[in-house]
């Protein structure tokens, strides 16, 4: 059963580049130069680190330069330097970045590496079919609420600002759409004493369940109402991030069928 449909950010493999064969390596010419030539021990991304081996180089300088072009970052390599790292952040630019190892004006070795999330929503829960599962700081609105597993497998991180339920959901939460990302997020987290949060980093390589703090399975709104008959209807996920084209989206069909017994609205996501 397909739950999920990815919006993707480039097709990244692995956080790790193996650079033997894939080095864009230019030794230099210059008899003086003590750098050497050869390949980076490993280039990759641990978390919102960029992580640089040297192995056998010996450069003075590593740059790292943005897909746009624009120098990214620069470090000075102290003498005997085996690992230079660089921090990634949480606003860059998703893309191949270059890593150029440079003694004086000359390079001595060069390899690209993408950096970007990739972003998978693996699950879509009704608190009510989750009781269990569900943050004990949600109270007794547990039942209204959702919970939503997301996966990054890509190796940037992603920072996710909102999540959206829209279309056929009792109470959609349109109204964050059009919020500021810094007042309101429609995010909460299963933490002791947590509350809706402003924003929430996934990892490249990690997975995490979120769950809302807006009752989009409330049925004292306008929305979808729910009767003796079943009623079927669709509707989205959105998990907006910061990073553009970064977003993943998934489309579910739902039911509705009121209980005989309870009164109360059995809610079934397909």
């Amino acid at each position: 059963m397909d739950w999920t449909r990815r919006t993707l950010v480039g097709g990244i493999a692995s956080a790790t580049v193996p650079l033997a064969g894939c080095s864009l390596d230019s030794p230099s010419d210059d008899p003086t130069d003590s750098g050497g030539g050869g390949d980076f021990e490993q280039v990759q991304v641990d978390g919102q680190t960029l992580v640089v081996g040297l192995g056998e180089l010996s450069p003075s300088t590593v740059n790292v330069i943005a897909p746009d072009g624009t120098a990214f970052a620069s470090r000075s390599v102290p003498q005997g330097a085996t690992t230079v790292t660089f921090d990634i952040g949480l606003s860059y630019a998703p893309g191949e970045y270059r890593v150029v190892a440079s003694t004086g004006e000359s390079t001595i070795a060069e390899t690209t590496l993408t950096i970007a999330p990739d972003l998978e929503i693996l699950e879509v829960g009704v608190g009510a079919n989750h009781l269990d599962r569900m943050p004990t700081g949600l109270g007794n609105t547990k039942s209204a609420e959702a919970l939503v597993t997301v996966i990054n497998r890509g190796n940037g991180p992603a920072i996710l600002e909102k999540i959206l339920f829209l279309g056929g959901v009792p109470n959609p939460t349109t109204d964050l759409q059009d919020a500021d990302e810094e007042e309101a997020s429609g995010i909460f987290i299963k933490a002791e004493g947590a509350s809706e949060v402003t924003q929430l980093v996934i990892l490249g390589n990690q997975k995490d369940t979120l769950y809302t703090s807006r009752l989009p399975f409330s049925f004292h709104e306008d929305g979808v109402s729910c009767s003796s008959d079943e009623q079927t209807g669709k509707f989205r996920v959105v998990l907006s991030t910061r990073i553009e084209g970064a977003s993943a989206t998934g489309e579910y069909s739902i039911s509705y069928t009121r209980s005989s017994e309870s009164g109360e609205c059995n809610i079934r996501i397909n």
